[in-house]
């Protein structure tokens, strides 16, 4: 299982253990960020709420442009 997980996503891996560690607590921040958007968007909540959690995915979004994509292929 684990040569099967490092053959899919071997080049991703190095690629994230190779970034900053502040790149890596923004694209964390950014995958946190995505899934509770995601999460808030099957339940229904608050506006307020809702609203928080999209001024924070927003803000992680404008964060991620700062971390470099050079390593990843398409």
């Amino acid at each position: 299982m684990k040569e099967a997980l490092n053959m899919i996503f071997g080049n991703e891996w190095k690629w994230f253990l190779n970034l900053a560690p502040q790149m890596k607590l923004r694209l964390i921040w950014f995958v946190v960020s995505f899934c509770l958007a995601c999460a808030l968007s099957f339940e229904s909540s608050s506006v307020l709420s809702v609203i928080a959690v999209a001024i924070n995915f927003c803000a992680s979004s404008i964060a991620l442009r700062g971390v470099p994509g050079d390593g990843l292929e398409e």
